[in-house]
């Protein structure tokens, strides 16, 4: 048993993340700004709450004193936000997990750290499927803020000795309390209302996955990292399969059993359009191997959407 830190441990992955370190047993502290923690109310009394921006390095140096690892998954999570708001983006996601780690290097155990990252942080890669040695040539705030943390982690880790694992997530989705308008539950809740489906660009290709794979491969992250006294890696927890959106539009068509049309606006310019990424390092390395395939993962979140 361990006592676990996750920050934004009331959010979508945190959450769910959460209850499976208390199915196993762990001592679980989560770190939220949030005032709505909804998705915690089976487990509330199974963790301890701590309300907190990752911000304010003060109180997160006070609860980092007693853990023995840090998920760090707090974060403005999407391109859209970034590109909105660049300043708030840099100020949490940068700033943020420099205080993490700063309070990780001030703590006498010293807490191993996870640091969520993001597909973003190879902007368009010019080889696909995409390996972690890959090219970071970021194409948006939001990949700009999360390579920069990247690189802190490993600044801390060879000069401070943190140990640090870098996860690489990819359109993580399946659950109600993730953000509804992520374009898979939009489509799903958009298709049961007989709305039409918009796809902005048209040629966008991606790697989903489901928030149980991504569940699974953070926990053999802890695993690996917690054997070890000196440790700095990073690993993709996605699924190396492509769908474009229009397929997936398609197949949620059918899951719900629409008959809604399926439209299509220019791209952003601030979005990537194709990724997709290599598992071979993870499945390694890790020995994790995903295994909600997207139908089967978008018929599990339309029966939590569509009631």
């Amino acid at each position: 048993m361990q006592r676990i830190l996750i920050t934004g441990g009331a959010g979508f992955i945190g959450s769910h993340l959460a209850k499976e370190l208390v199915k196993e047993g762990h001592e679980v502290i989560c770190y939220d700004y949030r005032t709505d923690w909804a998705a915690l109310n089976d487990i509330k009394d199974d963790i301890q709450s701590v309300q907190g921006d990752v911000r304010d390095l003060e109180k997160v140096r006070r609860t980092v004193l007693s853990v023995d690892g840090i998920i760090h998954l707090a974060a403005v999570s999407r391109v859209i936000w970034g590109y909105e708001n660049p300043r708030e983006c840099v100020d949490i996601n940068v700033d943020g997990t420099a205080n993490i780690l700063e309070a990780s290097r001030m703590s006498v155990i010293k807490p191993w750290v996870i640091f969520g990252s993001s597909r973003e942080v190879y902007g368009e890669p010019a080889v696909l499927p995409c390996t972690e040695d890959a090219p970071k040539v970021v194409h948006n705030v939001y990949g700009a803020t999360k390579i920069s943390c990247e690189m802190l982690c490993e600044q801390y880790h060879k000069n401070y000795g943190i140990n640090v694992g870098i996860l690489r997530f990819s359109n993580v989705y399946g659950s109600q309390f993730d953000q509804l308008d992520r374009v898979i539950p939009k489509f799903i809740l958009r298709a049961a209302r007989g709305q039409y489906l918009m796809i902005q660009g048209g040629n966008q290709l991606f790697d989903f996955t489901h928030v149980d794979d991504t569940v699974k491969g953070i926990m053999l992250m802890m695993e690996k990292i917690g054997q070890s006294s000196s440790y700095f890696d990073d690993f993709h927890i996605l699924t190396q399969v492509p769908t474009s959106l229009q397929d997936l539009a398609k197949m949620v068509l059918e899951v719900v059993g629409s008959g809604s049309a399926i439209k299509f606006s220019e791209a952003r310019q601030y979005d990537v359009e194709k990724f997709y990424g290599s598992i071979e390092k993870s499945a390694k390395l890790l020995g994790y191997k995903p295994e909600v395939g997207l139908l089967d993962g978008v018929k599990r979140t339309a029966k939590l959407l569509v009631k």
